[in-house]
C-alpha cells in the first residue's frame, strides 16, 4: 500500500520543489501527474519531462499519470495513437501506472464495445513496458449533445474486465465520483478483483467538489473497512483541490497509516 497526491495541489515552480513538498510536509509515496495536451500549470509541462526521473530517484518516488482525453469522441486508431504517445511520456518520466477515463458516447453499448477495440490495440504495449492502465469511475455527466460518460457503474467495467487476462489493465476508484452516483459500495465489491488505485477527494453528493477529506458527505469510514475486508493493498491518490486545507490531507495520511500499518 503506498499514499500519493496529484501534482495539481501542490504550486511548485519545479519537480524537484513538488516532490520536496509531498515527502517533507506530507510523508507521501509519490506523485500523480496530470498529463494534459495543453502542457500548462497544473498539469505537466514539456520542460518538466527531463526534471521527472531525477527527482523520482532522488525520493524513491512511485509515479502515476493522470490523462484527460475524450477517447470515445475519436475513432478507434486515433484514440488507440493518442494513449500510446501519452505511455511514451510514462517511458521518459517512469511514470508507472497511468488513470484514463473511458470517455462518452451517445450509445453506451457502443460506446463500450470501442472502448474494448481500444484496449485490445493498446494493452500489449502497455505489457511490453510495464505500465499499469487504470480505468475510472466517473459521473453520468450529459455533454448537452447527446453523449453520456462510460464507466459510470459496475456493470459497465464488467463488460470490459473479463474480456482481457492482463494484470496491467485495472480499476480506479474515484471517491468523489462514487458519491455522486450513490457510493462506492457496489464499486468496490464488483470490482474488487481489479481495485488497484483509488482517488480520494470529497463532495456534497451532487457537485464534483474536490473537497478535502472528510468535508463532504462522503462515507469515509464505509469505505476503509470495505477495503480491508476485500484486502485492498494498492495506491491511494489524493485528489483534493489546491485550495482546500492541508490539514486534511495529513488527517486522510494519518489515517491510512493507520489502517494500513
Amino acid at each position: 500500500m503506498r499514499i500519493i497526491a496529484t501534482n495539481q495541489g501542490f504550486e511548485c515552480d519545479t519537480i524537484d520543489e513538488c516532490f520536496g513538498r509531498m515527502r517533507n510536509e506530507f510523508a507521501l509515496d509519490g506523485a500523480e501527474l496530470s498529463l494534459y495536451q495543453e502542457w500548462q500549470r497544473p498539469h505537466l509541462r514539456r520542460e518538466d519531462i527531463d526534471q521527472v526521473l531525477p527527482a523520482k530517484a532522488k525520493y524513491g518516488f512511485f509515479l502515476a499519470g493522470h490523462i484527460w482525453e475524450d477517447f470515445g469522441r475519436l475513432e478507434v486508431e486515433e484514440s488507440a495513437a493518442r494513449i500510446l504517445a501519452w505511455l511514451d511520456v510514462c517511458r521518459k518520466t517512469g511514470i508507472e501506472s497511468m488513470i484514463a477515463h473511458g470517455g462518452t458516447s451517445a450509445s453506451r453499448r457502443e460506446g463500450l464495445e470501442k472502448l474494448r477495440q481500444i484496449l485490445a490495440r493498446v494493452l500489449p504495449e502497455f505489457e511490453e513496458a510495464g505500465v499499469v492502465l487504470n480505468l475510472e469511475n466517473v459521473p453520468d455527466y450529459d455533454d448537452g449533445n447527446g453523449r453520456r460518460c462510460l464507466l459510470v457503474r459496475a456493470w459497465e467495467f464488467l463488460e470490459v474486465f473479463p474480456r482481457f487476462d492482463s494484470p496491467f489493465l485495472r480499476f480506479c476508484l474515484d471517491t468523489g465520483h462514487a458519491n455522486m452516483e450513490g457510493g462506492a459500495e457496489s464499486l468496490v465489491k464488483e470490482l474488487a478483483p481489479w481495485l488497484n488505485h483509488i482517488h480520494l477527494h470529497d463532495n456534497d453528493g451532487k457537485v464534483d467538489q474536490h473537497l478535502g477529506y472528510r468535508q463532504g458527505t462522503f462515507d469515509w469510514d464505509g469505505l476503509f473497512a470495505l477495503l480491508r475486508e476485500v484486502g485492498f493493498d494498492g495506491t491511494f491518490s489524493g485528489e483534493f483541490a489546491p485550495e482546500s486545507d492541508p490539514g486534511a490531507l495529513r488527517r486522510c495520511v494519518a489515517d491510512i497509516r493507520r489502517l494500513w500499518p
